[in-house]
């Protein structure tokens, strides 16, 4: 298996696409391997769809980065990887924000 962020596919051998069977066993072996916890594909699709969801990249190029067809089906993979902490923070600052604006009108 070859990692190559510059062919159509990120994981792939000779050129072609790996098997999702493939992609899930040099996983579970490379992290046996460096031992770490073992995370499916799936599990990590969807981190990677909520992390770039959360800095901001447009639904419609997550979409296309996931191979999907409907933007409904990438909507599913993202959750909410903040903690509560920092929904807090992001809560109190745009309410600030809103509020400084507000007094200046």
């Amino acid at each position: 298996m070859v990692f190559n962020p510059d062919g159509e596919f990120i994981f792939e051998k000779n050129r072609e696409r790996l098997t999702a069977r493939a992609v899930t066993y040099w996983l579970s072996k490379y992290c046996r391997d460096a031992g770490i916890t073992y995370k499916s594909p799936h599990c990590i699709r969807r981190t990677t769809a909520s992390r770039l969801s959360k800095t901001g990249m447009p639904l419609d190029k997550i979409r296309d980065m996931l191979g999907q067809v409907d933007e409904k089906t990438t909507l599913s993979y993202i959750y909410n990887p903040n903690t509560e902490q920092e929904n807090l923070n992001i809560m109190n600052n745009a309410l600030n924000s809103s509020h400084k604006k507000n007094k200046k009108n």
